[in-house]
Parts: C-alpha cells; structure tokens; sequence
C-alpha cells in the first residue's frame, strides 16, 4: 500500500514531539552524588595520666609474728588479753601461779638486806682499825683481819645482790608480756590449765605495718627495686592502700625463673589480714599528658598500625604507635595528639581522603 509525502510529513514531527518530550522529563539530581559523604563514629583523643605497670597476685603476712610459749612449768591463774585485741609491748598476757617464786624472792631479798647490815658492821671496824693501828693500837694482823672481814662482807652482799636478781628473773618467768606491739589471736589456754614450758598459750602478731609477699619473672628485675611505689587492693579494700618494695631476693628460683619480693604496707585500719590474698600494682613510670583513644579505633593494614583521623570532614590514615593498654582504652605514643577525632565505627569503609559525616563527639576548646 502506498503512502502519501503527506502521511510522512506528519508522522516525523510526532516522532520528533514524543523523543523531546521524552528528554524533557530527565532529572540530573537522580545521577549518583559520587561526592556524597560516608558515616562513621568518632571519638576525641583524651589527654591523660598514664602509668607504665606490672601486676601480680600478692600474699599478706604479718610484718612480725610470734607464738607466746613460757620458760617454766605452771598453772594458768590469769588471762589477762581479750582475743583479737591489741596490746602493747611489755603488756602482761598471761600470769602463771607464782606463790613459789615470789616466796623465793621474799627469801633472797631478806639475804640481801642480811648481808648489806653485815657489810656496814664490817666497815664500821675497820674504819675503827685503821684508828687503832695508826696508833700503833692494835696489831698488824689484827688489822689484816678486819679488812678481810670487810671484803667477805662485801662479797657476801654482791652474791645475795646476784640471787635476788635471779629469783626476780624466775618470777618474771610466770608473767608472761608481749615482746612487742601487735594483735593477739585467739587463746589457747584457760584459768586452771597446767601448761609445760614451752606450750602456747597465744599467737601475737604486729599487723600495721604489713608484709605483701608477691613473685614476678625475673625478666622484670631490673624493673623493680627497693623504694618502688606498689598498690596493694584487694575486695576487702574499699580504696587502694600505697605501699613501697622493701625487699628484693638477691636470688631467682631456678624451677620457676621467678624472683621474690617483699613490700609494705600500712595497714592501721586492719582491713588487710594475714594469709589474705590481695592484687598488687607495681609503678614504674608515669607520663603526663599522653593521649589515649579507644581500641577500636586502632586497625592493621598492611601489617602496620593505623588509625583514621577526621581533619575539616576528611578522614586521613595515620600510621600509629601504642603504649600501655588500659582496656578499652589504649595510649598512642606517635601518631596521634590530645583533642584529635579519631573514628572508631566504619573505619572499614573508608579509604584516605575519604569524605566523612561523624556520629560522635567534636574537639571543644578545652581539648579531650
């Protein structure tokens, strides 16, 4: 079938209308934003005080200990401490039945007090020779006789002089005192109890000062030494409780490579107990002023540390250096500084130079 010119001429601007109308209705917003940004979450470098540690698990002992044992044979007459009291040195703990050896006493005194009227019968003579033979009164041996009175007299005053002191020493040994200050546990005998020389009667312990005994790897020796600062915690404690090293074993066990150590640690409140164990922090250095981000922010590309940092809305990937962990923070000793946004969510996202929109907190004026 044929058509007429007239039958083209119509259908090319139709076709013509419909392609321009088509063209028209395009939206050059609808093209992908390729400089759109990509959202992560941010953090600011804080500014801290940073402690370079060691930690280990401590033991407290008493810093002196003692069980208290008499010298003599006896009979308990009296007890006179109160259990976990605590008592002063030269405080009387316990009295044996001591009518013997205070009769004793009695016995040597009364000697003493023989011998020194004696002593003064005897001088008084031989002031009164040396009168009578100046004279020419008396003869030599005569006066050899009264000074030889005289020395046994005075001998027999020192010795009676010397069992008194004895027999006063025996008594003591029925008294039985604190050989220092402390707290005493619990008693081990009762009123009435006969008791052998030698028995214990009670634990005394001084519990202020404190021993902390702890072990570390020898690699650390050189590390800690005699006046380290040590933190010594424990449940019990509601506050750490400083302490200083005050012993270091010259040797290391050569089973375990572990070297011994010895701190102490005032303990007036009694909240650490002998035989507990407690959480000991060793300082061996303090830096002021580090900065200190989330772990999360730190990545590993390329077998090197990283870390992202936010500048003007860009994101530039830093190489990093890391200090001391304080989970879940961690201190970076190169590559990042106080107040700086890092970005610790998304980081996997992101290239360098990368366009970013934080969900996080910004740097104020004050810094971290």
């Amino acid at each position: 079938m044929k058509r007429s010119l007239s039958s083209y001429s119509l259908l090319v601007p139709l076709l013509m209308t419909v392609g321009l109308g088509g063209c028209s209705n395009s939206d050059p917003a609808a093209a992908p934003d390729i400089e759109s940004s990509i959202r992560v979450e941010t953090a600011v470098a804080a500014s801290e005080r940073v402690e370079v540690k060691l930690e280990a698990v401590g033991l407290i002992e008493a810093s002196e200990e003692a069980e208290i044992r008499p010298q003599v044979d006896g009979t308990v007459a009296a007890v006179l401490f109160q259990e976990g009291g605590l008592v002063a040195a030269g405080e009387l703990l316990v009295r044996l039945d001591d009518a013997k050896p205070v009769a004793k006493l009695d016995l040597a005194r009364a000697a003493l007090d023989s011998a020194k009227a004696g002593l003064r019968l005897a001088e008084q003579r031989l002031r009164r020779g040396r009168q009578l033979i100046s004279q020419d009164l008396i003869s030599k041996e005569a006066f050899d006789q009264l000074e030889s009175e005289q020395l046994a007299a005075a001998a027999s005053v020192r010795e009676e002089d010397a069992a008194v002191t004895l027999s006063a020493r025996e008594l003591d040994d029925y008294h039985i005192r604190a050989p220092f200050a402390g707290t005493v546990g619990a008693r081990l005998v009762d009123v009435g109890n006969y008791v052998p020389k030698g028995t214990a009667l009670v634990v005394l312990m001084k519990t202020d000062p404190v021993d902390v005994e702890f072990k570390l790897p020898d690699q650390n020796a050189e590390k800690v030494r005699v006046g380290t600062a040590v933190r010594v915690s424990s449940p019990a404690v509601a506050a750490m409780v400083d302490a200083v090293v005050a012993f270091v074993n010259p040797r290391v066990d050569p089973t375990t490579r572990m070297l011994d150590f010895k701190a102490t640690a005032p303990n007036a409140d009694s909240l650490l107990r002998d035989g507990q164990f407690v959480e000991v922090t060793l300082v061996l250095e303090v830096r002021e002023n580090r900065a200190v981000i989330p772990e999360e922010a730190v990545m590993t590309l390329g077998g090197k540390l990283t870390v992202y940092v936010v500048e003007d809305g860009t994101a530039r990937q830093r190489p990093v250096e890391l200090g001391v962990r304080m989970s879940p923070r961690i201190e970076v000793t190169s590559g990042v500084m106080p107040g700086e946004v890092v970005v610790v969510g998304g980081q996997h996202r992101l290239t360098d130079g990368a366009r970013v929109a934080t969900a996080g907190p910004e740097p104020d004026a004050g810094g971290a």
